[in-house]
């Protein structure tokens, strides 16, 4: 199908109406642009991501961007394209993500079995580099953990109970 120059200037003054509305919070404007651009956000998503459920939260996060980054659209492209540029830039980054993460495997030890350790007071533990590792804290811990300058090393400590002085409580 060929689009001559008054389909396209058609399509452009379509947008720019779709946009002002949207500029404007008009739910049915919402309602619209979703019903109209979901299964190619949804298409584009799944094409980056491991599963549906995940891509759905793709397209979530990219619509929350749209509505964000309406106000910077300057219709140099159409909408659609720009909705579906945010989407694949969502979904290639939570693609790098789920790259790193691993399975629960992965946990293992050269000899194939994933170790329980307990600690008493004043007791230390040394991990080697690249080892995956995780500890639970049953009671008041002190955690302190050097990291090597590796790109892919992440750290993250979390306290599911809620107790004092952590992020959570």
């Amino acid at each position: 199908m060929v689009i001559g120059p008054a389909a396209g200037e058609r399509a452009a003054e379509e947008d720019a109406v779709l946009v002002a509305r949207l500029r404007g919070r008009e739910e049915r404007a919402f309602e619209e642009a979703t019903s109209t651009f979901y299964p190619a956000m949804f298409a584009v998503a799944r094409a980056y991501v491991r599963s549906g459920s995940d891509a759905e939260e793709v397209v979530q996060d990219a619509w929350l961007g749209v509505l964000k980054g309406l106000e910077r659209f300057e219709g140099r492209s159409r909408l659609r394209t720009w909705v579906l540029q945010i989407v694949a830039n969502i979904a290639r980054d939570r693609a790098v993500r789920e790259a790193r993460s691993l399975p629960f495997s992965s946990l293992e030890d050269d000899a194939g079995e994933v170790r329980t350790e307990e600690l008493g007071p004043g007791d230390h533990k040394r991990v080697e580099t690249g080892r995956i590792h995780r500890y639970e804290a049953i009671e008041r811990v002190e955690l302190m953990e050097v990291s090597t300058p590796e790109l892919d090393d992440v750290v993250r400590l979390e306290d599911d109970y809620g107790r004092e002085g952590t992020s959570e409580a």
